[in-house]
């Protein structure tokens, strides 16, 4: 929701002026974060009134072994101001051991989250499958004010992308619309912060995901993997998930080995540093397993990502490449060819013809698909 907040006592805009902009509220002065925070509760409890979510089975404080893989971390102070829980909510003791301290659709008091908070308690749990249900009601809110607030979408998508101006003249040139890039932010967003939970004490990791987030490189690959993956049938939160893990981590052995790396083009490296590329696949996936917590899949495109299903490379060995090694190294290769520099559309038309076809039937004409979508 788009909210306007005015640091006069008085508003400078009229209602009007506000309903053209799409704006849901406007805020006066405010003084305190419930001040802020009023306006979006009050439409989330209007538009959605927790109609959707239920309890689940497992009783209340009573300790429960639960499946850790299936249950997402999210820190304690999200969940203040909030007057109702759009999740059942549980506390970790130890490996595998839960307790289950709220139903979705129980009121939460703050004096409850400070109990808590006054214990330690920094981060509470809840079910991946039931905060994709949120995601995808936020994600809704925030298409309807795009499509129905706004007479230029174009201009709204590019404001959400932080990428290079050549970049993104590159990605809306070569034939991405704006609601498709402005899902692929979204799925950018929603990987860098699962790869973010996965280890939440760890000060090194959330550094590490934070210079390749800076990178447009691997930026550009998370979200147009994201898009190909829904192209060619990816549709369960698992599966969405390997593939922003690995496009996120794709080129973590290559920023290891070469961190002053200007380009990526390995027709442009001196032969010693062409030597250090070459590593980088397989230096990647040692770091990746070094950290662990990632499923087999994602190591595996990790170390895959610069194999192609054609060309110089046996029939065993090419039907070793999984379809998230494909996803990333198309993607990886379009950038190189396509969004290097100034778009040409002569580099799209020989992407088009020389690479592609070295990629899986059903990758090929995916991305085309994710390039040309149907009027």
């Amino acid at each position: 929701p788009i909210l306007l907040f005015h640091h006069f006592p008085e508003p400078k805009i009229s209602l009007d002026q506000m309903e053209a902009l799409g704006c849901l509220a406007l805020v006066l002065r405010p003084q305190s974060a419930e001040d802020l925070f009023r306006p979006l509760i009050s439409r989330l409890q209007a538009q959605n009134a927790w109609t959707d979510v239920s309890a689940s089975s497992e009783a209340k404080h009573t300790e429960l072994s639960l499946a850790e893989q299936d249950y997402l971390a999210i820190p304690l102070q999200d969940f203040f101001l909030t007057p109702k829980s759009f999740f059942n909510i549980f506390i970790r003791l130890s490996a595998g051991k839960f307790v289950k301290i709220l139903n979705a659709g129980d009121s939460i008091e703050t004096e409850f989250m400070e109990k808590y908070a006054e214990k330690k308690v920094t981060h509470l749990f809840v079910k991946e499958e039931e905060q994709q249900r949120y995601i995808n009601l936020c994600d809704r809110i925030v298409s309807d004010v795009l499509t129905k607030n706004s007479t230029d979408v174009t201009a709204k998508a590019a404001k959400v992308i932080h990428l290079g101006e050549n970049v993104k003249q590159g990605l809306y040139q070569s034939g991405l619309t704006a609601e498709r890039l402005h899902f692929a932010d979204n799925f950018l967003d929603h990987s860098a912060q699962l790869a973010r939970m996965m280890r939440i004490e760890d000060a090194k990791i959330t550094g590490l995901i934070d210079t390749l987030l800076g990178k447009d490189h691997v930026t550009v690959t998370v979200m147009l993997s994201g898009l190909l993956a829904q192209m060619v049938g990816f549709e369960s939160i698992k599966a969405v998930k390997m593939v922003g893990m690995a496009a996120l981590f794709h080129d973590i052995g290559l920023y290891h080995l070469m961190p002053n790396l200007e380009h990526e083009d390995p027709a442009k490296l001196p032969p010693e540093q062409k030597a250090l590329w070459d590593k980088h696949p397989e230096t990647g996936e040692l770091i990746l397993r070094e950290m662990g917590g990632f499923e087999e899949v994602v190591y595996q495109a990790v170390t895959q990502h610069h194999l192609r299903k054609r060309g110089d490379i046996s029939g065993h060995k090419a039907s070793q490449i999984n379809l998230v090694s494909e996803i990333i190294g198309v993607v990886d290769d379009f950038q190189n060819d396509v969004l290097t520099g100034e778009f040409d559309p002569n580099t799209l038309t020989r992407f088009t013809n020389e690479r592609l076809p070295l990629f899986s039937p059903v990758i090929a004409e995916g991305f085309l698909k994710v390039l040309r979508p149907a009027k």
